[in-house]
């Protein structure tokens, strides 16, 4: 009983509250390691059953609280640890073969129940996805994307079934979305690195069905540890495909936009339409996206001393080093006067940040020459994350994300210029 009690405390200390702390509430995090320790008692009294019972029943806890199967795994790795190291102790080679056949019984057996919960969770969320592709007005590119989302469906079906007369096309140029990206997919993306990106993450997408097909065929058990985990991939895969395809999606935009004339970024009369579609393909792919707006320092100053034509020749060249050092996949609208809007898709705001802070670190070495004299500037940043899924619709509308986004640019003003605030 010491050893149990032991083997629990240093479970709550290094596995519980290290890792998973936000996770658990306290009565969840007691039940839990009562579970674990019933499971520990049945093991040293070698009662199979019980034990395989008490995993059974702590699967349905954690599925019922969303705990991710990664977590649940290292407490069970933990356990079977120090389990393992009392054997060695005692230097009893069967208890220790016998101990590992067990946890592979339980590790399995946990893993066929999270995929079973993670192939209709899947179906709920293509489901999600495939209704966000429907609000788009024109589908065009994006519309290839539902093929893929029923390709999916379709490999959880199976996989959940273990049926392989259910199971999608595993050959990438046969699929419906291979065929197009093969023949009017070349013609339509006309950047080859993006099209190489698309095909690479597509190809690899199939090539993990292909090896899911063959361990479900095979005549071996079959590890739905590994099924699992390559499912999950295939999942992320296809998000980036949805990714990919958004910014192919964003380059043909951009191709068909109007620019400013001065500074040669997009006119503000498009940033409603760039927002909304934006928040359609985060809707979609389930990435956040990143708005900022930026504003030159003292740019009144420039135009007072200097004169406007000056002003002017400062505000292009700093739209002109903006779009040089920011992504191609990066929408940069000017707003008014000095003031531009950036909306990064597909970006968490923690990246975004980056992507500035690179920006204005480079901007404070920057000489733009004018007729008059050599002129350096600094910019102002405010930046805010949109998540459509976490969020009200109407909270995160263009109007009330400038708003935010506007505040935090005032803030950063305010706390002397130079600065990024979010």
């Amino acid at each position: 009983m010491k050893k149990i009690n032991e083997i629990t405390e240093e479970l709550k200390l290094q596995i519980m509250d290290a890792n998973s702390k936000v996770f658990y509430t306290e009565d969840e995090k007691n039940c839990i390691l009562d579970y674990y320790r019933q499971a520990l008692c049945a093991l040293f009294l070698g009662k199979k059953t019980e034990v395989l019972e008490k995993f059974y029943e702590l699967s349905n806890l954690k599925l019922f609280r969303n705990i991710p199967y990664s977590i649940f795994f290292s407490e069970i790795e933990f356990i079977k640890n120090k389990v393992a190291n009392e054997i060695l102790l005692k230097k009893d080679a069967s208890k220790l073969f016998e101990l590992f056949e067990l946890f592979k019984e339980i590790e399995n057996s946990i893993a066929k129940i999270f995929l079973n919960s993670y192939t209709e969770e899947l179906k709920n969320k293509n489901a999600l996805r495939i209704r966000a592709i429907e609000i788009f007005k024109e589908k065009k590119i994006i519309k290839y994307y539902e093929h893929h989302l029923d390709w999916l469906n379709d490999l959880a079906l199976s996989i959940r079934n273990l049926d392989i007369s259910l199971f999608p096309q595993t050959n990438s140029k046969l699929c419906e979305f291979g065929k197009w990206l093969d023949a009017e997919g070349k013609i339509t993306i006309s950047n080859n690195s993006q099209y190489r990106t698309l095909k690479l993450a597509h190809d690899k997408l199939h090539q993990l069905s292909s090896r899911i097909k063959s361990h479900i065929t095979s005549k071996k058990e079959i590890e739905y540890m590994l099924i699992l985990s390559m499912l999950q991939k295939c999942e992320y895969l296809s998000i980036d495909v949805g990714i990919e395809l958004s910014f192919i999606k964003s380059s043909e935009y951009m191709q068909k936009a109007h620019y400013d004339t001065l500074t040669n970024v997009l006119n503000r009369n498009y940033l409603d339409d760039i927002y909304e579609n934006e928040f359609k393909l985060a809707k979609l792919t389930g990435k956040r996206f990143s708005v900022a707006m930026c504003d030159l320092d003292h740019f009144k100053t420039i135009n007072d001393t200097y004169g406007h034509d000056s002003g002017d020749i400062v505000l292009k060249s700093f739209a002109s080093f903006l779009k040089s050092t920011l992504r191609e996949t990066d929408y940069i609208i000017r707003y008014g006067g000095e003031e531009f809007v950036i909306i990064f898709p597909s970006t968490s705001i923690e990246n975004g940040i980056k992507l500035l802070e690179r920006f204005r670190e480079n901007l404070e070495h920057f000489d733009i020459e004018t007729n008059i004299k050599t002129i350096n500037i600094t910019a102002s940043f405010g930046i805010i994350e949109v998540d459509p899924n976490d969020s009200d619709r109407y909270e995160f509308n263009i109007e009330n994300s400038i708003r935010k986004v506007d505040e935090k640019l005032y803030l950063a003003k305010e706390k002397g210029r130079n600065r990024i605030e979010f």
